[in-house]
């Protein structure tokens, strides 16, 4: 893209096989974007299109603000008409009209695009969108019914805006994928799987740190939708019994539903939990559900249910990340599981089975295991149901569900790969004397073991010192 002759020099020499050069149809903003008037702009670009021809390369033109502009308003019938025919006296091979402003309508954008398509039949006429009055869709749909063969866009909508004095806000292109859904629900064949480029998409939104601004990216498409299920409920309004269903009736594509939510949702924790992704890493519906084999909508379940425990941060219009711990919210995470989870061990250890004990017995040995052969990335799946089962069985379901809430991030927080040598082994003989405490039945003992294993692994994890 080129903003004047000295550009299309530049670009020529380049050896490119296309130059776009932008023309505005609206005075004020040929001013301000390119420093020349639209006659100054259109007598450059007679002096483009001989250099084009000269060297062989395509030339494509832009109209911006070819139906409104700002500060100012609706752009007249007649100069749009007369860029247009400087774009074809140029020798130009296509043209295409931007709704600059987002302000566009559809009627308006029906008009322009019959009206060009009738004058120059020869020229390829695309259109150009931005969508900040949410009529892109429709001015797509007006256009492409008056002749428009081609629509312009960015992946997820990165790009710019079109500023309004006095407006802060830039909302940037319009999203393609939102265009090829809109294709592929009008039946209009484009050649483009919209599987394969939200993929794509995905990765350059990744790349930038930007998050897509699509509707299918954030909303899912139809068949999305359509593989979700209701949640079950155990009792209706009323508080009378619901009644047995027929076990035939809930198998079948509900059942495996479900089975899929489950395992979109262990999958992504086991993967967050193990540190396989750093804190802060985007997480992208459509990269994850190919990773795991299921649709969007299990990775879309999981994600709402892994904010709900605070290892992924949700943004409107953003998307999902890993939740990204601080010093302090280290500190604070085990300053309240060093107040809490020792009481919870006090409790549960006379309440605990056989099974519970051999567990426990298998965990340590197994994290043991996992020390001795260097397989730390391991370490995180076997602590967290060790130190869970003190607080499943606890005794008092409201503290349980409390604690919970608290040791699920701190666990992701608390990674062995940054212990010392030293620190994994006293976390290691922690492990084995809470065991020990375990078989004794003395909750007393695991208590004071518990406090000192919370206290040793916020120093081995960095966290600060309190202040209290």
């Amino acid at each position: 893209m080129v903003p004047n002759l000295r550009g299309a020099q530049r670009a020529a020499d380049c050896g490119l096989d296309e130059l776009v050069v932008v023309v505005s149809a609206d005075d004020e903003v040929s001013m301000r974007n390119q420093g020349l008037t639209v006659n100054e702009v259109l007598a450059d670009l007679a002096k483009i299109g001989d250099l084009a021809q000269s060297v062989g390369t395509r030339l494509l033109v832009a109209v911006a603000c070819a139906y409104f502009a700002p500060a100012r308003g609706t752009v007249t019938r007649e100069e749009r008409p007369r860029v247009v025919e400087a774009v074809a006296d140029a020798g130009a091979g296509g043209v295409y009209l931007a709704a600059t402003s987002g302000e566009e309508q559809p009627a308006e954008m029906y008009e322009g695009v019959a009206e060009v398509r009738q004058l120059y039949p020869q020229l390829d006429l695309g259109v150009h969108l931005h969508n900040r009055n949410g009529f892109a869709p429709a001015n797509a749909l007006a256009s492409m019914m008056a002749g428009a063969t081609w629509l312009e866009e960015s992946f997820g909508g990165l790009g710019g805006d079109m500023w309004f004095p006095g407006d802060p806000s830039v909302l940037g292109n319009v999203a393609l994928e939102d265009l090829i859904h809109l294709c592929d629900g009008l039946g209009i064949e484009r050649g483009i799987d919209l599987v394969k480029y939200m993929r794509v998409s995905d990765k350059i939104t990744e790349l930038t740190g930007r998050p897509s601004a699509s509707f299918v990216s954030r909303g899912g498409t139809r068949a999305d939708l359509a593989a979700a299920h209701w949640p079950q409920m155990a009792e209706p309004l009323t508080g009378e019994p619901v009644p047995e269903m027929d076990k035939a009736a809930m198998s079948g594509p509900g059942e495996e539903t479900h089975k899929a939510d489950e395992t979109a949702y262990a999958q992504l924790r086991s993967i967050i939990v193990a540190g396989e992704l750093p804190a802060g890493t985007w997480l992208r519906e459509t990269s994850l559900a190919e990773r795991m084999g299921v649709s969007r909508t299990p990775v879309r379940e999981a994600l709402n249910r892994l904010a709900a425990e605070g290892l992924v941060e949700i943004s409107r219009n953003k998307g999902a990340q890993i939740f990204s711990f601080s010093p302090e919210d280290v500190t604070e995470l085990y300053d309240v599981r060093a107040g809490f989870e020792p009481h919870a061990a006090r409790l549960a250890v006379p309440r605990l089975d056989n099974d519970d004990v051999a567990h426990l017995a298998a965990l340590s040995a197994r994290m043991e295991e996992a020390v001795a052969a260097g397989k730390l990335s391991e370490l995180n799946a076997l602590n967290s149901p060790f130190h869970g089962i003190f607080v499943e069985q606890c005794g008092n379901r409201h503290f349980a569900m409390a604690l919970q809430a608290v040791m699920r991030p701190a666990l992701v927080a608390h990674t062995f790969r940054i212990y010392s040598p030293e620190a994994l082994k006293r976390s290691m003989l922690h492990h084995a004397e809470l065991v020990a405490a375990a078989e004794a039945r003395d909750g007393e003992w695991a208590e004071v073991i518990m406090r000192q294993h919370i206290r040793a692994a916020k120093n081995a994890a960095g966290a600060r010192p309190s202040t209290r």
